[in-house]
């Protein structure tokens, strides 16, 4: 009978073989590897600052995300929430947003044409923050949104129109997953921001869309939350009730925004000042009516 220790010894040494090359050797051949990270020369493990990760064998931290907490929801060995492709992580310790550089930057640039008292910045790595006072109650808004603590919204910026095989207008709701003790969630938004530029500029209406599209996908983080139910994206034969919710919300914190609904969506969509002037019996005729509008 084979002694299981000398198993357990043969399977770690065969692990550390690579195509018949010897890891360190491989190593120093090709010291960066996985997201471009340099391997530890004494570990093997590629090292991200706050963490370890191997890439060879597991695909996975070798010890626990320092933010776990914020995240209960996600393995705290786990590299980007699991999905590698939409975000990134560059030092294992939170989630970023993910664009190539040009559509950050235009991103930016769209989001502080909308405010003049606080300084927004997209860091190396695409985390959004600010600097400043929030004077404006749309300033406060999205100052909320940056800081809150139990709604992560990940924006996707691009600047073209194809989304995982689907056609995008100009912004996209991606859908969110809530955490597993449901206290928070992490929400997915998509914007194609030379079209969102362009939108801005004929209605005159500068950093509108952007606003709108993390609005929107901060509204849907919200009604989840309270509803303990994630929302899928809003894409043909999907459920878009949180969607069409956070749509509406958001065009009625940033007017200016494509929306489509009933007649009495729309009506709702007004200042009360403007509803009262409508007569009941228009409503009640023509409520139930499909519109589509832009607000100013």
């Amino acid at each position: 009978m084979t002694n299981p220790t000398e198993n357990s010894n043969q399977l770690t040494i065969s692990a550390h073989i690579i195509e018949g090359v010897n890891r360190t050797q491989h190593m120093r051949l090709h010291p960066y590897v996985f997201t471009g990270t340099e391997r530890d020369e004494e570990t093997g493990f590629s090292y991200f600052g706050a963490r370890y990760y191997d890439s060879d064998l597991s695909g996975l931290f070798l010890s626990v995300d320092p933010m776990s907490d914020k995240y209960p929801g996600i393995s705290p060995y786990a590299y980007c929430a699991w999905n590698p492709i939409k975000l990134v992580d560059p030092d294992g310790r939170d989630v970023y947003i993910i664009g190539d550089e040009k559509s950050k930057a235009e991103a930016l640039r769209q989001i502080q044409q909308k405010s003049k008292n606080i300084t927004f910045s997209i860091d190396k790595n695409g985390k959004l923050s600010f600097e400043g006072e929030a004077k404006t109650k749309r300033e406060r808004y999205m100052a909320n949104i940056i800081n809150s603590e139990n709604v992560h919204v990940n924006l996707k910026v691009q600047n073209h129109s194809n989304h995982n095989g689907q056609t995008i207008d100009i912004g996209g709701f991606d859908g969110n997953a809530l955490s597993e003790d449901g206290k928070s969630i992490t929400t997915f938004q998509v914007i194609n921001v030379a079209k969102s530029g362009n939108q801005d500029i004929e209605c005159d209406n500068l950093g509108n869309m952007i606003w709108h599209e993390i609005s929107e996908s901060y509204e849907g983080g919200l009604i989840s939350l309270t509803n303990q139910k994630n929302a899928p994206p809003a894409i043909k034969g999907n459920d878009k009730t949180v969607y069409r919710k956070a749509h509406y919300a958001a065009g009625r914190f940033f007017p200016g925004t494509t929306n489509e609904g009933t007649v009495r969506d729309y009506i709702e969509s007004l200042p009360r000042e403007i509803q009262n002037l409508i007569p009941e019996g228009y409503k009640v005729l023509n409520g139930n009516k499909q519109k589509s509008w832009y607000s100013r």
